[in-house]
């Protein structure tokens, strides 16, 4: 009798340490594969999201792609460059302009809307919404849609696939600066080639924007200013304070700052414009001016 009382008194008891690491290696297993499909689970929604925002970028683009029919940019002779007005109009009649940089992605309408905020999410097409989240490339509310202001100021998006004026955000050093020299805006009533002069970074609470100026003085004023403040050097081409009489201003997102924005500034350097009040209308090919040919011309229009 005490050998089998032994024996019983011997036999694990119910709730021992071996059950109790059975149900810990279960409650492990049950946790880890929880993990698992948790892991899993993101991993899809995330892929979706990327698959889902590539799709955006395409849309996009693809809108975008299929209206640069509409505009011949095949040749840089300012006089042969041409675009199809009636046509852009009938799609949108807050057309105002085409602005073409060779050698980048920008290629793109411009609108003059009936204030700062209605482009920034609606597509050239009207559309709004996920779909339309670049926006239009558009003229500053405040500007003379005809771009016959001293100062012109265009705005567009920063996107991650590098459309809209993404670029313009990559010339912050002078060598990538200085083999983009040339912006071609194109407008109903004639031409222009710019000539960039400076690359600025600043905030959306710099009042940075001004389209007219009480004086030549003040005018003067401003574009040193800018010349001042630019963190690039042109090579080539060097535009001075003498030599600016109108200008454009190329404004973006910037990531570097909170609330960052990258800004190029261009001087018209040419016009096929008959009657702009600050350029004489030339016709000189795809040659480009020098400051001192640009500066003699200038003077001799005066």
């Amino acid at each position: 009798m005490a050998a089998r009382k032994n024996r019983a008194t011997s036999a694990p008891a119910h709730g021992s340490a071996s059950d109790s690491g059975s149900i810990s290696a279960k409650k492990s297993g049950f946790m880890t594969r929880l993990i698992f499909v948790v892991a899993a689970i993101v991993l899809i929604l995330c892929l979706a999201a990327l698959a889902l925002f590539g799709l955006q970028y395409c849309v996009q683009q693809k809108a975008y792609d299929d209206l640069e029919s509409y505009a011949d940019t095949s040749t840089l002779n300012l006089a042969d460059l041409k675009v199809d007005w009636e046509g852009l109009s009938a799609i949108n009649p807050d057309i105002c302009a085409w602005i073409y940089v060779p050698g980048t992605k920008i290629n793109y309408p411009v609108v003059h809307g009936t204030d700062n905020e209605i482009y920034l999410h609606k597509s050239f097409d009207g559309g709004q919404g996920f779909f339309s989240s670049a926006g239009t490339i558009f003229l500053d509310a405040n500007n003379n849609p005809d771009m016959l202001d001293r100062n012109n100021a265009l705005y567009g998006h920063h996107m991650n696939d590098g459309s809209m004026f993404a670029t313009f955000a990559d010339w912050s050093d002078s060598a990538t600066f200085n083999e983009h020299r040339s912006i071609y805006v194109l407008t109903p009533r004639g031409n222009y080639r710019c000539t960039t002069f400076a690359y600025i970074k600043t905030t959306g609470s710099d009042a940075i924007v001004q389209t007219r100026f009480p004086t030549e003085n003040d005018y003067q004023a401003y574009i040193q200013d800018k010349l001042n403040r630019s963190l690039v050097k042109q090579e080539g081409t060097v535009l001075t304070l003498e030599n600016i009489r109108q200008s454009f201003m190329f404004s973006t997102c910037e990531y570097t700052n909170n609330d960052g924005r990258a800004i190029i500034f261009a001087a018209v350097v040419e016009t096929t414009i008959p009657d702009d009040p600050y350029i004489k209308a030339t016709k000189v090919g795809s040659t480009d001016i020098t400051a001192q040919d640009q500066s003699a011309q200038l003077d001799a229009a005066a």
